[in-house]
């Protein structure tokens, strides 16, 4: 089997695009050639603005990247498939009209971090290993990227004052989040024809692995009366006529804002990344020594702690003060890994446990090849084959159903077949824009209500790791490759609208679109409008609902904001994103690192489709 190796990549968003400086390492030879390539890890499918957004300098940056092969000349080959990610007519050719290249860094605003103390950080070139905290990927600016750095931004914040929830344009408050999600994004059931529930789950380990905001403190809970007006909360309204809330005479949902970045006591409020801005696997490892060390089994084996049980290794179990989704009442059985989210739900739950299992198997098998290796040896090289191997499958197996065809070709995303490299591009700004996160990198309108597995729904995942040590891991990852997910649009199913993070024995949970919106809010981004001007330059005027349709979206949903805003100026990013155009059909080639590789490695599943990421069909027989 051969092994590509990425090291030290970075990410760097230009609207919903990330950047990764890649390392690629012959594991025999110990070879290390610094290369450069632009990494999307978009969400959204079809966006105009999003294509838009991709142009511009960093255009030219985008190069060409290959993977080294355990046996020399052998490379990675595979089979090509057809997909279809949804059904909507594409507007690709309007779009086209609009296309401008826009000067992305003379538009940036002013980088929170550079009135940041200089820490003085120490680089080894030498060093063939990543750090944990995302230290050194730049040698020339050692700190881009690290964990807990400031969120950049591409529009200046929008707040009333210096942080408080922006007005509309009109006078007034902004429409209750909630308020939208009832009128606007409804629930209803529209599977895509060919994309499996498993890509929606992929997708949410990418963006554990490079966003993470840390909650502020805040008193609980935050919609007791006394509570509600607390500079740390933001509880969303529930109208009295909602028609599943009123059931339960709730009136509040819960929310607390993110931590204020503490770089800067300057300008407007903002954020700062818990995790690195790389897709490192940080979810896996953590994202600070300290973490790491937690993780590690440091037994001499280079392996990652675990419990070997009638079920197959498990992540070990313990209480983590940060888990908010671990319950008391299930505190004895929640797992431990790198980041604090892994209890969320089942199915993810499931996919760390993977990685864990493939590290383990990967380290066991070096020690096999190589007996003389210590345990640093021995874990790093592991764990730089597992991260490789998920950044394999995310260009492969993720991004091309995610982005389409021609996105693809167009920044040369795709793997090529061979060992060349090519240039890394020291000047690209390594770190986070908080318009990917908080708006941009938000499927969450693809999460289905069937995971194909014990006769579940999703919401009976939330919070349920005993589902893990009850031996159904190898069920639910092989049920959500089974069952579609829903399309991307402004549909959702009331499993994330009305049950999200349902806690054990409660009728109820929060919801997940008033929750996007309200985040979005709070982190102060620009309006869609903004967002929009900024990407297309002076190619497009919009001062009115009229001037979105039909280029931007449809005369349908355009109408559907006027009913709903006081003014186009007031329409949230992450609502505008999702009532846009998509893309249409998408093509993707298989080649051998795969995620049904390492799921058939690593669980009971004897056969599964070749792409996890779509449902089976003729063209991709089982393996």
């Amino acid at each position: 089997m051969g092994f590509a190796d990425v090291k030290k990549p970075s990410l760097i968003v230009l609207s919903q695009y990330l950047s990764p400086h890649f390392l690629f390492a012959d594991l025999n030879k110990r070879i290390h050639v610094r290369t450069n390539r632009y990494f999307s890890l978009i969400l959204i499918i079809g966006l105009t603005f999003t294509e838009f957004c991709l142009a511009g300098k960093s255009h030219s940056s985008i190069c060409k990247a290959g993977t080294y092969s355990k046996q020399s000349g052998k490379d990675l080959s595979g089979d090509e498939s057809n997909s279809e990610f949804d059904d909507s007519k594409s507007s690709e050719s309007s779009n086209e009209k609009f296309c401008e290249t826009t000067d992305v860094e003379a538009h940036i605003s002013e980088d929170p971090n550079a009135c940041a103390k200089n820490v003085n950080v120490l680089c080894d070139p030498t060093y063939p290993y990543r750090m944990f905290n995302g230290s050194c990927n730049n040698l020339n600016h050692p700190n881009w990227g690290v964990s807990f750095e400031c969120y950049m931004r591409f529009q200046p914040a929008f707040y009333n004052g210096f942080g408080s929830i922006r007005m509309s344009t009109k006078g007034g408050p902004l429409p209750e989040p909630r308020d939208l999600t009832l009128n606007i994004f409804k629930n209803l059931h529209r599977p895509t024809r060919k994309v499996s529930f498993m890509f929606t789950i992929f997708g949410q380990t990418e963006v554990h692995d490079v966003t993470l905001s840390f909650p502020a403190n805040a008193p609980s809970p935050c919609c007791a009366p006394e509570n509600k007006d607390a500079p740390a909360c933001i509880p969303i309204s529930v109208p009295s006529y909602d028609p599943f809330y009123s059931r339960f005479n709730i009136t509040c949902l819960e929310m607390i804002r993110t931590l204020p970045c503490s770089t800067c006591n300057t300008g407007k409020r903002q954020q700062s990344n818990g995790v690195t801005a790389a897709l490192d696997s940080s979810l896996v490892y953590g994202a600070d020594d300290e973490r790491a060390n937690q993780v590690r089994a440091n037994d001499g084996s280079g392996k990652l702690k675990s419990n070997n049980t009638e079920n197959g290794e498990l992540l070990p179990t313990g209480i983590d003060p940060l888990d908010i989704f671990c319950y008391k009442k299930i505190q004895s059985k929640c797992f431990f890994a790198g980041d604090f989210r892994v209890n969320q739900h089942a199915t993810l739950t499931g996919l760390q446990t993977l990685y864990m299992r493939e590290h383990n198997r990967v380290a066991a098998e070096l020690k096999r090849l190589n007996s003389h290796w210590g345990e640093e040896s021995l874990f790093q090289e592991a764990r730089r084959i597992n991260i490789a191997e998920i950044q394999c499958i995310t260009f492969k197996e993720y991004l091309p159903y995610l982005l389409g065809p021609s996105l693809m070709k167009k920044f040369d995303l795709s793997l090529k077949n061979g060992t060349e490299g090519s240039k890394y591009n020291a000047k690209v700004r390594l770190g986070m824009w908080n318009e990917f996160p908080t708006a941009c990198f938000r499927l969450h309108s693809m999460v289905a209500t069937e995971v194909g597995a014990l006769n579940l729904r999703f919401k009976n995942l939330y919070s349920n790791p005993g589902l893990i040590h009850q031996g159904h891991m190898g069920q639910l990852l092989q049920g959500v490759c089974k069952v579609p997910s829903e399309k991307y649009d402004h549909w959702f199913v009331n499993d994330t609208t009305d049950f999200l993070y349902l806690p054990p024995d409660v009728p109820y949970g929060n919801d997940i679109s008033s929750t996007d919106i309200q985040r979005g809010r709070e982190h102060g981004l620009a309006p869609y409008v903004h967002l929009v001007r900024y990407c297309f330059g002076n190619k497009v005027n919009i001062s009115s609902f009229a001037d979105l349709a039909p280029g931007l979206m449809s005369c349908k949903n355009a109408n559907l904001l006027q009913k709903n805003y006081k003014s186009v100026e007031d329409v949230d990013l992450w609502v505008g994103i999702q009532m846009e155009h998509h893309l249409p059909d998408q093509r993707a080639s298989l080649k051998q690192c795969s995620l049904s590789r390492i799921l058939c490695d690593n669980t009971p599943i004897k056969e599964i489709q070749k792409n996890t990421m779509l449902l089976q069909s003729k063209e991709d027989s089982p393996k």
